[in-house]
């Protein structure tokens, strides 16, 4: 999707996923600049485009991307993604890692998840 920037933000976000969520809403996914450091991000727009909410999470190192997403019938949100080069859910065990998250339908973290395949 590409680079995206929030009003009068000092960051770079990207949203490199979107689907339609309940009620018509719009639900974003992909990453932000968190004090510096690189981050997983996502955001539910409403029908009318009114921010619902929005979710930032950063492993305080490595770079954070989120390329899929996709929303349940209770509305909670689930991103799938990578991690490179840093510890989230799990100490990192080799360079890249596989990362999922699942949100509650208000976008607070329900659970996150980190694996490394070698």
């Amino acid at each position: 999707m590409g680079p995206l920037s929030q009003p009068n933000g000092t960051s770079l976000d990207w949203a490199d996923a979107a689907v339609m969520g309940l009620d018509e809403s719009v639900v974003l996914a992909g990453s932000t600049e968190i004090d510096g450091e690189d981050g997983f991000a996502a955001l539910e727009l409403d029908s009318e485009g009114v921010e619902l909410w929005r979710w930032e999470d950063s492993p305080g190192g490595g770079t954070c991307r989120t390329y899929g997403v996709t929303v349940s019938d209770d509305g909670s949100v689930v991103g799938a993604g990578y991690i490179w080069s840093g510890d989230w859910a799990t100490p990192s065990l080799g360079e890249t890692d596989f990362i999922a998250y699942k949100l509650a339908k208000d976008g607070t973290l329900l659970w996150k998840w980190q694996v490394t395949y070698e």
